[in-house]
């Protein structure tokens, strides 16, 4: 049987493979002048937890500039790392270096789901060594935050990872939080519907009452029929429609013909790959997978 402290070992181990991973690109990235925003996983372990083997990681989240994700592709070819996944329609590739994998993305959750950019989030985070022990940009924690949330949304919190939910039940409780403070980022970045939704489910399905006064601190969502049949979905794991409602979730109307024509553009794409090898996809070796 395996024991606490051998589990606790082999994700501090992950975590520093994963940290030496990420360190080798960001130095890669940065010397052809593309900055690195590493988020998620490997960010939260060592902002949340007060022992990064706490946090378990399945791969290392990275966000770039709109337009930089080609020039990661470019520097992956020659750096030899592996391209193992590449969605044009979402503007995304995940690459296998040296055993993990990296994703790389340049949007904060679903294409045309939140206002908040890359470009805003990396003109308020700190460039440090702190953190991860050599020199990397660190979000602000706020803007983290907004992220987290518009994760945990896409992926349905009822089906979303267990570590995600953590992440979230610590995050309100962090030293640093200031409701708000997210409030006022959730409203810039259109999704104070979404950060309503996941406020109630949490309180409803989590018993967390931290987020169940934030909740009430929104008071009635801006959306309040479109939280209602998307927490309905929830509840039913209605996986297909709620996927569809889900990219009608900010609160900015002019937004949801970008997030449709993106589901539908990566739906096409999905179903392209099942064709089999194609030459435009260049080297990518294996499929898209669900998003």
């Amino acid at each position: 049987m395996t024991t606490i402290d051998e589990t606790l070992r082999g994700a501090w181990i992950v975590q520093e493979h994963s940290l030496r991973v990420l360190e080798s690109v960001v130095r890669a990235c940065e010397a052809d002048g593309v900055a690195v925003l590493p988020v998620k996983g490997i960010l939260s372990a060592r902002t949340l937890y007060a022992d990064v083997a706490e946090r378990v990681i399945s791969d290392i989240d990275v966000r770039v500039r709109k337009g930089d994700v080609e020039r990661v592709e470019r520097i992956a070819r020659r750096e030899g790392w592996t391209l193992v996944n590449r969605m044009w329609s979402y503007d995304n590739l995940v690459l296998r270096v040296d055993g993990r994998f990296v994703d790389v993305e340049a949007h904060v959750g679903p294409p045309g789901v939140c206002a908040l950019t890359i470009d805003t989030m990396m003109s308020r985070a700190s460039l440090e060594r702190r953190t991860f022990g050599f020199p990397a940009l660190v979000a602000d924690p706020h803007d983290h935050a907004v992220l987290l949330l518009v994760n945990a949304f896409k992926d349905h919190m009822a089906t979303a990872m267990s570590w995600a939910i953590d992440d979230l039940v610590r995050l309100i409780r962090a030293p640093w939080f200031d409701e708000s403070v997210l409030l006022e980022r959730a409203r810039a970045a259109k999704v104070e519907t979404i950060v309503w939704i996941v406020a109630e489910w949490m309180s409803r399905f989590m018993s967390d009452e931290a987020w169940g006064a934030l909740r009430d601190r929104i008071g009635p969502p801006p959306r309040t029929a479109f939280a209602s049949a998307h927490l309905w979905l929830e509840s039913h794991k209605r996986e297909l429609p709620l996927r569809v409602l889900s990219r009608f979730a900010s609160d900015r109307p002019r937004l949801w013909l970008s997030a449709a024509s993106h589901l539908a553009a990566w739906q096409v794409e999905v179903w392209w790959s099942q064709l089999g090898p194609r030459a435009w996809r260049r080297g990518v070796t294996s499929p898209p997978h669900p998003r």
